[in-house]
């Protein structure tokens, strides 16, 4: 009976979270929250964020993650049909090994090096190919990197 309890609180909480975000942006149609995260659903188009360790659906297959990668959050945007995706996550070498495997990966996947900026133990690469646009930012996180992956359509 407990369980049954506790499942219509977290049922009751999200349905009253989604109501809450449709009624404080008139723009934003529909919210659906679930155990695979929160998709938000407006006039200009739809944002999914999850939580996992899988890349978001769609992501293009041009844009591989070197190995080594732990997956934290996803995103995925649709706006107008231009799609975009990005992915946080961590990794347990250097972050200068993780740029320099991240430049290499894109750069043998035919992307264009458009901008690399590093200052210490941070990094800002920039790449894209006829279709996309890649931004990659990694840092500096306990004895690893963190990793921020943004990929839009051109």
């Amino acid at each position: 009976a407990l369980v049954l309890v506790l499942t219509g609180c977290q049922q009751a909480a999200e349905e009253a979270a989604e109501q809450a975000l449709e009624n404080a942006d008139p723009g934003v149609g529909d919210v659906e929250i679930d155990e695979d995260g929160v998709t938000v659903e407006g006039d200009d188009g739809s944002v999914s964020i999850q939580e996992g360790d899988e890349l978001p659906e769609g992501w293009p297959s041009e844009v591989e993650l070197p190995d080594g990668a732990t997956l934290t959050n996803s995103m995925v945007v649709d706006q107008g049909g231009q799609g975009g995706w990005m992915v946080t996550a961590t990794y347990d070498q250097a972050p200068s090994d993780v740029a320099d495997a991240f430049a290499s990966s894109l750069s043998g996947a035919g992307f264009t090096e458009e901008t690399t900026v590093t200052s210490g133990d941070q990094s800002l690469l920039g790449f894209s190919n006829d279709q996309y646009q890649v931004a990659v930012t990694v840092g500096a996180e306990g004895d690893g990197s963190a990793v921020s992956v943004t990929v839009s359509e051109k």
